[in-house]
């Protein structure tokens, strides 16, 4: 189905799953989400900039959901992107990733960031 896009080795991460109720009750997920692509990216020796889009995912509302994605890119470094926030109950991840090929595959960017910035792990 896929021919365009794809997931370059050594181009995912995630962080760690942890309680939100602990030491991380106080921190908005899209900051932390955003600081970790901009300390993975880093680690690699790219830049925000080489992303021309991002898929977003979040699937438990939190304050300034709405503007989510720029809010995002911009804290990431990159505040020339935008792009949708997805979310689908259990299936986030998959559905941004799903998305994210999509636009590859139908020439709308060139290399698009996927990620999800959640707090529903407990």
């Amino acid at each position: 189905m896929f021919t365009k896009s794809f997931i370059p080795h050594k181009g995912y991460w995630s962080s760690p799953f942890s309680r939100w109720q602990g030491t991380l009750q106080n921190i908005h997920s899209i900051e932390l989400g955003a600081a970790t692509a901009r300390r993975f990216l880093s680690l690699r020796g790219y830049t925000p900039e080489i992303f021309d889009g991002i898929v977003l995912g979040m699937t438990v509302g939190q304050k300034k959901v709405f503007h989510a994605a720029p809010w995002f890119c911009a804290q990431m470094g990159n505040d020339k992107i935008a792009g949708p926030l997805v979310s689908q109950a259990c299936a986030t991840s998959a559905a941004c990733i799903y998305t994210a090929a999509t636009r590859i595959e139908t020439d709308a960017y060139k290399c698009i960031l996927a990620t999800s910035s959640d707090r529903c792990s407990n």
